[in-house]
C-alpha cells in the first residue's frame, strides 16, 4: 500500500515566496523581554485660561474598607502596620478604643517611642497621607478600628 502524503505537505506548493521578504522570525531572549522597562510617564502641565465662573466639586470617596486590629503593647510587642502605602487613599480614620497608641511612618519609629507620636484613646485620627502607618500601644494592648476612604477603585 503506498503512503499518502500528509495533508499539510508543502513540497507540492507552487507559491513563489521568498522567506527573506518577511524578515527574521527569531524569538527574543527571555532576558530581553523581561528586562524591557517601560518609560515612566511624566505629567506635563496644561495651560488653561478660564473665562467666567467655574464650579469645582470634589468627588465623593469610595469605601476602601473597615477593619479592626489588635495593637500590642510597645514593650516586647511587635509593631502593627495599620495602613499600607496606597496612592488611591483619600483618608483613613483611625480610632484606638482601649488605650493610647504610638504611631509612626516606619516600623522603627514605634519600637522606640521617642520616634513616634502619641495618639489618645477614643479620639479619631483622620490620616490624609498615602504613606504606610505603624502603631504600638502605650499602656496595654488595644483594639483599633480603621475606616479607609479611597479616591477611586
Amino acid at each position: 500500500m503506498p503512503l499518502r502524503p500528509h495533508r499539510f505537505d508543502t513540497s507540492q506548493d507552487t507559491h513563489d515566496v521568498d522567506p527573506e521578504d518577511f524578515g527574521s522570525f527569531d524569538t527574543p531572549a527571555t532576558e530581553d523581554v523581561l528586562g524591557a522597562e517601560e518609560e515612566p510617564y511624566t505629567i506635563r502641565p496644561v495651560p488653561v485660561c478660564v473665562e467666567g465662573t467655574v464650579r469645582v466639586e470634589q468627588p465623593g470617596g469610595r469605601a476602601g474598607g473597615i477593619y479592626t486590629v489588635q495593637v500590642p503593647l510597645e514593650s516586647g510587642g511587635v509593631p502593627v502596620k495599620l495602613l499600607n502605602a496606597d496612592p488611591r487613599r483619600e483618608a483613613a480614620t483611625i480610632v484606638p478604643l482601649d488605650s493610647d497608641i504610638f504611631i509612626g511612618l516606619e516600623r522603627g519609629d514605634v519600637i522606640d517611642s521617642p520616634g513616634a507620636g502619641r495618639w489618645p484613646a477614643a479620639v479619631p485620627l483622620v490620616y490624609r497621607l498615602t504613606d504606610e502607618l505603624w502603631a504600638t500601644a502605650v499602656t496595654a494592648a488595644t483594639t483599633t478600628t480603621i475606616v479607609v476612604e479611597q479616591w477611586a477603585r
